[in-house]
């Protein structure tokens, strides 16, 4: 139980320190933010001969997306983590040993585990797709920063490929 306990920690702060990130780089001014990710474009712009402003466009709305398709991964784990904690009594989905299958599951096990994978990914992506929200309504505050829906969906559709990815991989464990 305590190894359990702390690898929910481990989990949670992942999570956390994904938030954090995004948040400190929405919190940066404009010119700032700008200053940064051109260096980068500039280079690359000219070694493979691209208008430094059309590359600069999809290397900003990339880093959202991979922004949040990490955050997708890690919030599944720690919404899995903590639904099944509360709501299943400390049980975990992966009662199978090394080396066994689904098969070896009982049938309540198997039952809760298929129900809670929908419910985890759909409390996943909400919550990341809120804190997509959030997180351009807050950039909205901070001087040279715009806010936009476009990067809330841009946002939410990583957080979606990343919940997809853990659902899949959490679907094929089991």
């Amino acid at each position: 139980m305590l190894k359990n306990n702390k690898k929910h920690t481990i989990h949670l702060i992942i999570t956390i320190a994904i938030m954090a990130f995004i948040f400190i780089n929405s919190a940066m001014r404009g010119e700032i933010s700008s200053k940064e990710s051109n260096f980068f474009v500039l280079i690359a712009a000219r070694w493979i001969h691209v208008d430094p402003w059309i590359l600069g466009f999809y290397v900003r709305k990339t880093a959202h997306f991979t922004e949040y398709m990490l955050l997708g991964l890690a919030m599944t784990v720690t919404v899995r983590d903590k639904l099944i904690s509360q709501f299943l009594g400390g049980e975990s989905e992966k009662t199978v040993q090394p080396g066994g299958t689904a098969s070896d599951l009982t049938p309540r096990s198997r039952k809760v585990s298929g129900k809670t994978h929908s419910t985890v990914a759909l409390v996943s992506w909400i919550i990341c797709t809120l804190y997509a929200g959030t997180d351009e309504l807050h950039q909205y505050f901070v001087p040279g920063r715009a806010c936009s829906l476009r990067d809330v969906c841009i946002d939410s559709a990583g957080a979606l490929l990343g919940v997809l990815i853990m659902l899949y991989h959490s679907r094929k464990v089991l």
